[in-house]
């Protein structure tokens, strides 16, 4: 019989503001994550905000004014499947997952009350998250309880999540299943113990009470706290490691800004080499032109004054010919010719 690979969804009610801002600085990594690989971290994708303080402020313009003390201000939903699905999977078949889950999320809810939602892939298992805000519309309050009031509607959702991850190869996990998931904040609570345990440890003694237990077919205590000791390192090598992950990725990213600035800078120094080409052939340019128009105005000046030196000679013309005409009418008066 083969066994299907199950689809995992999850929702936790949000009543005060503060939770939402610790949940979205998780969701946008705003806050140290030591289980998430920081070399990931430019692989998690956003859908309706790019940092927690745009989402927040989403959220809040989603309030209605007057609501009441104890109701539920958002919804988050976590949406993804067995581990072991996602080998093999291509990104194209992953995102198709999460997308139709997207979709049936704003279908249920109404899309402009799905304000948020982002894909994490710097976890061990990739996932996604959404954030709702439960305004009933036809009321205009917050009414969390018409969509997950009680545990016949939490199982309708179980229900409903399955119907659509079917398509995709999962199927509904058991009902009334007894296992819970293990919170955020549980697990950096067991972060932060391991922590204190690998920085305190100590050098165990086998006791009187521990050879007893030996003799006895039992585990000894010393054994238990030895474990207890190994497990802690292990955890806290773990999260080291995580942690010089994302400083290398960072130091790669630095890098690569770094080389993109120094390409911007190249070509905006190419740029301004171009300009001053270009605003030095134009001041050439600009030389020329007035260097042809200073030609052109005292062109214009010796032309002006052969105008008026052609005009001077036309009045002394016209004055000459004038004298000319009145010389020769007194001859026209006297009768100069010898008559026959």
């Amino acid at each position: 019989m083969i066994c299907m690979s199950k689809v995992i969804f999850r929702i936790q009610k949000l009543k005060a503001a503060v939770s939402i801002r610790r949940s979205l600085k998780h969701a946008f990594r705003e806050q140290d994550t030591p289980n998430a690989d920081g070399a990931k971290a430019n692989q998690n994708q956003h859908v309706g905000a790019k940092s927690g303080n745009e989402a927040m402020k989403k959220i809040r313009q989603r309030w209605p004014e007057k609501r009441r003390k104890d109701a539920v201000l958002a919804i988050e939903h976590l949406l993804t499947a067995s581990p072991e699905w996602f080998e093999g999977k291509t990104l194209k078949e992953q995102n198709a997952f999460f997308s139709d889950g997207l979709r049936w999320l704003c279908e249920k809810y109404g899309s402009e009350n799905v304000v948020y939602a982002g894909i994490h892939r710097d976890e061990k298992t990739p996932h996604m998250y959404a954030y709702v805000v439960p305004v009933d519309e036809s009321t205009g309050r917050l009414n969390a309880k018409k969509w997950v009031g009680g545990a016949k509607a939490l199982e309708q959702l179980q229900d409903e999540a399955a119907t659509m991850a079917k398509p995709h190869g999962l199927e509904r996990g058991a009902r009334k299943s007894k296992a819970r998931h293990k919170e955020v904040r549980t697990w950096y609570a067991e972060q932060k113990i391991a922590e204190a345990t690998a920085r305190n440890a100590k050098k165990l003694k086998l006791t009187r009470k521990d050879r007893l237990a030996l003799v006895a077919g039992k585990t000894p205590k010393v054994v238990e706290q030895f474990n207890d000791q190994v497990k802690a390192f292990q955890l806290v090598y773990k999260k080291m490691k995580n942690q010089l992950k994302g400083a290398e990725s960072a130091r790669i990213r630095c890098e690569m800004s770094a080389s993109n600035l120094n390409q911007t800078e190249l070509e905006r120094s190419s740029v301004i080499r171009r300009r001053k080409r270009e605003i030095e052939a134009s001041s050439r340019e600009r030389e020329a032109l007035e260097k042809r128009l200073n030609g052109a105005i005292n062109k214009e000046a010796e032309l002006n004054e052969k105008i008026h030196q052609l005009i001077h000679e036309k009045d002394n013309f016209e004055r000459e010919n004038a004298e000319l005409i009145a010389e020769l009418s007194k001859y026209q008066d006297n009768d100069f010719g010898l008559r026959s």
